[in-house]
């Protein structure tokens, strides 16, 4: 986990959020646009989890 909780309230948040500066940062050194790569990513999930 990072050392900079960044204000999270709880250990799981910290780790939640560590996974998605990770994910973030990954598509941005790979020139996707990020709001679009995550609102695809969401969208495929609600269409698959049932």
């Amino acid at each position: 986990m990072r050392k900079n909780s960044y204000y999270n309230r709880s250990e799981q948040g910290a780790q939640t959020q560590a996974i998605l500066m990770s994910i973030f940062k990954t598509l941005q050194q790979r020139k996707y646009k990020v709001t679009e790569e995550m609102a695809n990513a969401l969208q495929q999930l609600l269409k698959t989890k049932k």
